[in-house]
């Protein structure tokens, strides 16, 4: 895109899929939502654009909003990252942001973390190994998690509430962790409320351990007839035995 151009928007998955690997960031752009791509390893962008840049050489970061002074949200990560550290500063992880990133092996956030929304897969189809979930997070989209064939554990903060700042239950919307190979999800926080499993799917076995959770057993008929999903509270005698 040239550096004269007047391009302020790239629209939903313009290059999708395709095999770019460098990207520039002309002055006046100021929506992108064009990404999605495994190859792309090389952004640039124009010290005249005032809505986006590069952190640490690894993340595409922008604003939420205009009228923001800094940056707080995660555009995309380059293709060659295998370990991203999510800054504290990070409110919203884009779609797309690390999808089938097949280098990705380990997601950390930062201490502190600000992180409130994980968009529609975001890191679907990535090599991703396990996730903790901090306690900032109010929503994660569908399948933000779809896919991550190497996935065995998720985590949620022994801080988190689970209860938003507009007093709703947390939400995980459907298919958000469809993994084939997902063991375990934890909730270790309280209040957790669960009306919908179909946020996940896996062919294992799988536990979510809810300190104040009641007992319930939950048999699925999917491919296997021997998936099932128990809720316990996390000092019960089943999960001494498991």
């Amino acid at each position: 895109i040239a550096e004269d151009s007047n391009c302020d928007t790239i629209g939903s998955n313009a290059f999708g899929s395709t095999s770019i690997k460098h990207f520039f960031i002309s002055p006046k752009l100021s929506n992108i939502d064009c990404f999605g791509n495994s190859n792309l390893n090389d952004i640039s962008i124009s010290p005249h654009n005032p809505n986006f840049a590069l952190y640490h050489n690894a993340f595409v970061i922008g604003k939420s909003k205009s009228e923001v002074s800094g940056f707080d949200v995660l555009y995309f990560a380059l293709c060659d990252v295998e370990k991203a550290v999510i800054p504290s500063f990070i409110s919203v992880i884009r779609s797309n942001a690390f999808f089938l990133h097949k280098k990705l092996k380990k997601l950390e956030f930062d201490d502190n973390s600000k992180i409130e929304l994980i968009e529609d897969e975001a890191f679907g189809g990535s090599t991703i190994e396990s996730v903790s979930i901090p306690s900032s997070i109010m929503q994660i989209n569908k399948y933000a998690f779809a896919h991550c064939s190497n996935l065995r554990h998720v985590v949620f903060s022994e801080k988190s509430n689970c209860i938003r700042k507009d007093d709703k239950p947390m939400e995980i919307q459907k298919n958000a962790f469809i993994c084939n190979m997902l063991e375990t999800i934890e909730f270790l926080g309280n209040c957790m409320k669960i009306g919908d499993a179909r946020f996940f799917y896996s062919g294992k076995f799988m536990i979510l351990a809810c300190p104040d959770a009641d007992c319930i057993c939950f048999e699925f008929k999917f491919n296997n007839p021997s998936n099932s999903l128990i809720f316990v509270k996390a000092n019960s005698r089943i999960m001494e035995k498991l």
